[in-house]
């Protein structure tokens, strides 16, 4: 019965979901972001739109998802500091609004690298960035996970090598494994790339 429970377990589930299954992650999503605005959580509506965002980026919905996006970031933008429903395991006290603002940059870049923008990579870095402000791992993990991939597709090694070990250091430095063997996938894929086979075999 109590809402601010049924807003974190809902974030569970709307994890477990939202790589495998993306109307039933949308559904979550939208739950969450109906419990914020409900009680007037600025930030926590921005958050869970970004949630929002990036299932209607991968279900096609660029539109939907531009629209989602910008009404977030205006609300974040706008937002003081405020304290908050939990918005993610991985917490930097005090900075709940540079968390959602990495957060929703880093959806844009999303939006931006599937609608064919190279625009992406401004989006992904400034998501890095802020995350890297706020002191947070699993905000500067992220970016660096999908900047080595991007930079690995553009065919650019060095460059994608430079943000998968700083993703590796963040990523474990913040206990941030559930995307630890991603990075260290994109490394062997990078190591392959530049010649070296053995650190390819390894990663």
């Amino acid at each position: 019965s109590d809402d601010s429970v049924k807003f974190n377990v809902s974030r569970a589930i709307y994890t477990f979901y939202e790589e495998t299954n993306r109307d039933s992650a949308l559904s979550y999503a939208r739950f969450r972001f109906e419990l914020a605005k409900k009680y007037k959580h600025r930030l926590e509506e921005a958050d869970t739109q970004g949630q929002v965002a990036y299932q209607q980026i991968y279900l096609g919905r660029f539109s939907e998802a531009l629209t989602t996006l910008t009404e977030a970031i205006q609300i974040a933008t706008d937002s003081k500091e405020a304290d908050t429903w939990e918005l993610t395991p991985f917490q930097s006290p005090g900075k709940n609004r540079l968390i959602t603002l990495s957060m929703l940059n880093h959806m844009y870049g999303h939006l931006k690298l599937q609608t064919g923008s190279p625009e992406s990579l401004h989006y992904f870095k400034e998501g890095r960035r802020i995350g890297l402000e706020a002191g947070n791992d699993f905000r500067v993990t992220v970016g660096d996970m999908v900047l080595a991939t991007n930079y690995l597709s553009l065919n650019v090694p060095d460059s994608a090598l430079v943000y998968a070990r700083e993703g590796e250091r963040y990523g474990k430095q913040g206990g941030v494994d559930k995307y630890l063997g991603y990075i260290w996938s994109v490394m062997g894929d990078i190591y392959r790339k530049k010649g070296n086979d053995s650190l390819a075999i390894y990663y």
